[in-house]
């Protein structure tokens, strides 16, 4: 058996808002929320983006993840199905 450990989780708080939340101290590091259709990812510090679909947005937040951490890797979970989701 092994485990696997992450450095942040996707949570879906609703239809229309996600926040990325880091697993070493539970600070919301990227949310990504969706107004019209489109959605927008936002980080202190950073500027915002867009993405059309759920899938653009959930990749956009750990890009966005990348790029917090100084452009090292970083590694997100989310509940299985939540990219499959409008």
């Amino acid at each position: 058996m092994f485990q696997v450990r992450t450095k942040g989780q996707i949570v879906a708080l609703n239809s229309d808002l996600m926040t990325l939340v880091d697993n070493a101290d539970g600070a919301t590091m990227v949310t990504a929320s969706r107004a019209d259709g489109v959605w927008t990812i936002a980080a202190d510090g950073q500027p915002d983006r867009t993405a059309a679909d759920r899938p653009a947005a959930l990749q956009a937040m750990c890009d966005l993840a990348v790029e917090l951490c100084d452009g090292t890797f970083f590694t997100a979970q989310y509940p299985p199905g939540l990219d499959e989701m409008p």
